[in-house]
């Protein structure tokens, strides 16, 4: 099935949403072998933009049958972020040795979007030049507009 930019133009919200190109709505969560996995991965890179939109759909909607073939492709195992685990970062930003700060700030700018309220708490309340310093630098480098896009 081809997809086209404008099969999207003048149509209702209600009507988008009916738009399933994952089979989804034919019969519960979509679970999908590994060689399934395997193929739809292929495809991401496929020069027909509709096959690898469809593919990336596909692998979404997988969820946990695609995820540990997913996993071994992109780098290994996908990193729990909880409050613990931002206020440690926020807190290895000042160890001693250079190495855990470093990936602490990496781990900060890559999680930035669940740490963003915790770090600004932390830049307004800590006294270390090297914190102050590695905060500003994940700041700029993740900044995002302070408003919000009006939907329809």
């Amino acid at each position: 099935m081809a997809i086209f930019d404008h099969i999207y133009l003048a149509r209702t919200i209600a009507a988008l949403d009916e738009i399933d190109f994952t089979g989804l709505s034919e019969g519960g969560p979509l679970a999908l072998t590994p060689d399934e996995v395997e193929e739809h991965y292929g495809k991401l890179n496929d020069p027909d933009a509709s096959v690898a939109y469809r593919s990336f759909w596909m692998l979404v909607a997988a969820g946990d049958s695609a995820r540990a073939v997913l996993e071994g492709k992109v780098g290994g195992g996908v990193t729990k972020v909880d409050a613990a685990k931002i206020e440690q970062w926020l807190k290895e930003l000042d160890h001693d040795e250079y190495a855990v700060r470093e990936r602490a700030t990496a781990e900060l700018t890559t999680h930035y979007h669940l740490a963003s309220a915790a770090i600004d708490e932390a830049l307004k309340g800590t006294t270390s030049i090297e914190v102050r310093t590695r905060l500003g630098m994940i700041l700029a480098n993740t900044w995002t507009p302070k408003f919000k896009f009006r939907t329809f």
